[in-house]
């Protein structure tokens, strides 16, 4: 009997270590790959169990974690779990609030909204909640991009009022958020933004023609156009941004799959530490543009492929341990196949 319970004990423990690991993760592959670790190594019910008690979490990392654990987790046990947690007037505006989202983004359902009918002050949670994303995303940018994935499934006043309540904040700490909700699906929330970056950068903000000028490539049409027309303002105004020498950066190339679909990897080599190398790695396909990407920043230098002539191949070991060739290539050709592969989806 005490072997068991010691056993319960220590399973316990390391299910709160799981979630707690969900806030070190930096990717959203890494989260997700988290969160099925989880579902596939603990009792389904003692994860839900866990799951309910961090649905207040102050962490947009974690609430993101929570939701993909529920989207793994059997619905017919998880939604009723989660309208109880909304419906419960007990428990805090911001559990309440993220059991109604996790339902909607990852269960595909809308909770009846009497159930949340009695929180009246929501723009402040609102607020507290954005705060906390500014301060974590000092550690980790990925929060960010994680806060604006949940702000996308709200309608589109709730992205109007992110961007009314920025003006709390320092105009800093702005910029990145800006610059993601700037790529909006929904072309009037995009052009909001891009309006307030071009204030920014106008005043002189530190990284908004940066920002700037990185969404001329990101975005499309009219809104590339607004981005760029922002960005010769600010260059008028004195507030010129100038990209960094691409000195240390080079590109690997595999070759076409069966499907036309080839990698492409963007490497430089740690400046300042030994951890600081980066990769860039995406998967283009002539018909469907780019159809898959990942990256880090701190990779150790031993981590990354030695450098070859052009045009000779490379061992590198893939994410599942095998070998494979790729081939040196132009830095410069790998960043044009990157801008054809983006406006190749952009017209799907």
């Amino acid at each position: 009997m005490s072997d068991k319970i010691i056993n319960t004990f220590q399973q316990r423990r390391q299910l709160e270590q799981a979630f707690s690991d969900l806030a070190t993760t930096t990717t959203d592959g890494d989260l997700r790959e988290a969160a099925k670790s989880i579902v596939h190594t603990f009792d389904a019910a003692q994860v839900l169990a866990a799951l309910l008690k961090r649905l207040d979490s102050p962490s947009s990392q974690v609430r993101g974690g929570l939701g993909h654990i529920a989207g793994l987790l059997d619905p017919e046990a998880v939604l009723p779990a989660l309208r109880n947690v909304a419906a419960n007037r007990g428990l805090t505006p911001q559990a309440r609030l993220t059991a109604a989202s996790i339902a909607h983004r990852y269960l595909g359902t809308e909770l009846p909204h009497v159930l949340l009918a009695d929180l009246n002050d929501t723009e402040e949670i609102a607020f507290q909640s954005l705060r906390e994303a500014l301060d974590e995303a000092r550690h980790n940018r990925h929060v960010l991009l994680e806060y604006v994935m949940q702000m996308q499934e709200h309608p589109e006043e709730i992205a109007w009022m992110v961007m009314g309540m920025l003006e709390r904040v320092v105009p800093e700490e702005r910029v990145e958020l800006l610059r993601l909700i700037a790529q909006d699906q929904r072309a009037a929330v995009a052009k909001g933004a891009l309006n307030n970056l071009e204030s920014l950068a106008l005043s002189g903000t530190m990284g908004a023609a940066r920002a700037l000028h990185t969404l001329r490539s990101a975005l499309a049409d009219e809104l590339a156009t607004q981005a760029e027309r922002s960005e010769r303002k600010a260059r008028f105004g004195g507030h010129a941004y100038t990209p960094p020498a691409t000195d240390g950066w080079r590109a690997l190339l595999s070759s076409a799959d069966p499907n036309g679909s080839q990698s492409v990897w963007l490497l430089r080599a740690p400046e300042q530490s030994e951890h600081s190398g980066v990769l860039l790695g995406f998967v283009h396909n002539e018909l469907l543009g780019l159809t898959h990407f990942f990256g880090a920043e701190t990779l150790d230098k031993t981590l990354l492929p030695q450098a070859a002539p052009l045009g000779h191949p490379v061992t590198v070991t893939m994410d599942n341990g095998h070998k494979a060739a790729m081939l040196e290539v132009p830095f410069d050709f790998g960043r044009w196949l990157l801008a054809a592969a983006l406006a190749t989806r952009r017209k799907l």
